[in-house]
Parts: structure tokens; sequence; C-alpha cells
């Protein structure tokens, strides 16, 4: 079987893609995957912040179209910079299983810290310059420090690293999939656990694209597919797609399950984050499709979970969808209320 994948240039985007080939490869051994590079809107504009270039999409459009026309069988892309809309020729399958959601922050070597230092020493220093082109991250941090001045950036992940030093910037921050998947080792950092930081949805997935008719190649990817990982996406992206929001206002959401309920904590404000509003809201598993027992209650971070059980029976993602709309609708309503 010879298949077409298209993705964009970036040394990350190759290695997600490379990640993705691998896996259809290890289930098949007659598998070939030819590997197209497309340039997208965002990659060809790097001096403008995303928020003032457009929203959502601007690293996507240009692959979606080869994936309509027929030129790739499939993308893969971060699903973190899917729109909250897709063409209805278009669908993100079931994703395989998800990296660390966590954004983290990376320190300008000058300070000679140690990791376990950075969070303390962003507290308590003043006019910190922290680059980052994303609301969601900046006034976030701001809320734990707000004398933090921010400088935006753009590129991939190595020239942001670089302009740290180069651009005499005190911290970046990034998210840890992408230093984890570029096997990044080299850096003084402190990952920001979710009371700190909501990350934005689907931080840490791989979405692969199809064409909705495509049912033989939606087969395919289902059997390379974590379910725990989708169920977290099915419900992120309903409250994203309620929201509605692109670039120009922060929003994020992590859902995770713990002991016998599913929960999902998600932030929305305004444009300059004046208003930050963050609620959470859960339901109850359905303790007919996971047994209490198998449940591993140990930590968020160790996904709460055993997974093993979880990708053996399936729940109602409906309910999941409805979750993250009802939260949504929570907070679009608290942020409404403060603003008008």
């Amino acid at each position: 079987m010879k298949l077409k994948v298209g993705t964009r240039g970036s040394e990350l985007a190759l290695a997600q893609t490379k990640i993705v080939c691998d896996m259809l490869k290890s289930i098949d051994d007659n598998i070939e995957i030819e590997v197209s590079v497309i340039k997208t809107k965002g990659d060809a504009i790097l001096d403008v912040s995303l928020d003032k270039i457009g929203d959502k999409g601007l690293f996507v459009k240009e692959i979606e179209k080869k994936l309509i026309d027929g030129d790739i069988d499939f993308a893969v892309h971060s699903l973190k910079d899917m729109p909250s809309e897709l063409d209805s020729r278009l669908m993100i399958t079931d994703v395989p299983l998800r990296a660390s959601e966590k954004d983290v922050l990376i320190v300008n070597p000058k300070y000679n810290l140690e990791n376990d230092e950075v969070i303390q020493w962003f507290k308590e220093s003043s006019n910190l310059k922290i680059g980052t082109g994303s609301k969601r991250r900046f006034y976030q941090l701001r809320k734990i420090n707000d004398s933090i001045i921010q400088k935006d950036i753009r590129g991939n992940i190595k020239t942001r690293i670089n302009k740290l030093v180069d651009k005499d910037m005190d911290a970046i921050v990034l998210a840890k999939a992408g230093i984890d998947r570029l096997d990044i080792d080299d850096l003084v950092y402190a990952e920001l656990d979710l009371d700190m930081m909501v990350p934005a949805v689907g931080q840490g997935c791989l979405a692969i694209e199809i064409r909705s008719d495509d049912s033989d190649m939606k087969s395919l990817i289902d059997s390379i597919s974590d379910r725990y990982s989708t169920y977290q996406y099915e419900c992120e992206r309903a409250y994203l797609k309620k929201i509605g929001a692109g670039c120009h206002s922060p929003v994020g959401a992590f859902s995770y399950m713990k002991e016998d309920r599913f929960y999902i904590v998600g932030i929305f404000g305004d444009e300059k984050g004046d208003i930050l509003v963050r609620k959470e809201k859960s339901i109850a598993w359905d303790k007919k499709n996971i047994d209490k027992k198998d449940i591993n209650r140990e930590g968020i971070d160790k996904k709460d979970i055993n997974r093993e059980v979880i990708n053996k029976k399936d729940v109602d993602r409906e309910a999941l969808r409805n979750l993250g709309s009802d939260l949504a609708e929570e907070i679009m309503k608290e942020v409404n209320n403060l603003l008008y």
C-alpha cells in the first residue's frame, strides 16, 4: 500500500509526521509512505504576531486544500493548531497517544538556575521579559507575576530557543511535547502544572486529518489511536468549538480522569487580558464501562487511569462533548457578565 502524507516542513512537524508513519508501518510492513512538505501561510509570515494575521488555520489551510484535491491521503498536524470548525469534506480521526500537555518556562542560561529554582525565581523577579506570542500563556503567567513584560516571538522551536539568548529575553514559554519530540535536553526549565497554566486545547495531541468519505483510511488510522487521548480530544474540542475563539482571545482547556469522574478545566477571557475566567466541571465516569478497581489514583501526570483498561472499552462520547460544551457556556456567560 502506497500512501502520501502532507505536513509542514519544520523540524517538529517532520518529527511528528515520522511518529505517525512509523506507527502505521509497524502494523503493516507493506505500507509505503511518501512525505509531502507543504508551506502554509503561517510559515511564510514570521514577522507579525499570529493575532494580527488571522485566526487558527494559518498552519493548515494549504495542507487541507491538497487533501481535498486528492494530492495527499492524510495530513499530520499539531491538534492545538487546528481551527475549531473544519471543512465538511474533512475530518480528524481518533488520535494517537497524547504526549505531555504542559507548557514549560525556559530560562535564559545567564541566570545559572537549576530546574527546581525556576518557579520561585519567576515569582520573585521584577519586570522579566517573557518571550511568547500567546495571550493564553502570557495572561496566565501575569496572574502569578504582574510585572512581567511580553515580548512577541515567532519561529520554530529551535529558533525561539536561540532568540532567548540572542534577544536577551529572561525566559520563553514552549510546549513540552515539542521539546520532548525533538529530544532537546540541554535547557533549564520548569514544567507549568495545571494550577499555574491551562494548556491549549489538544496540546500534546497529534491531529491526523483525512477526507470524510475515506472509510479505508479512517479504519487504518483508528488502528493506531489511543482511546483515552481521544476522549480528551473530544471533550476539549467541543469546548473550543462552543467558544469559537481563535488567536485573538486567551482560551485553553484540559480534560482528565480522576477516580470515577471525568473533568475538564478551561480558561477564557477578553483580548486585553483584563478578564480571565477559569472554571472546572466534571461528570461521573460510566461505571458500567470502567470498574472502579481498575482506576489508578496516583495523579494527573500518570494519567489517573489504567490506559490498558480504558482502551478495551468505550464510553459515551457525546456525554464528553456535552461536558466540554457546557463548561464553555458557563465560562462565556461569566466573561460576558464581567464585560457588560
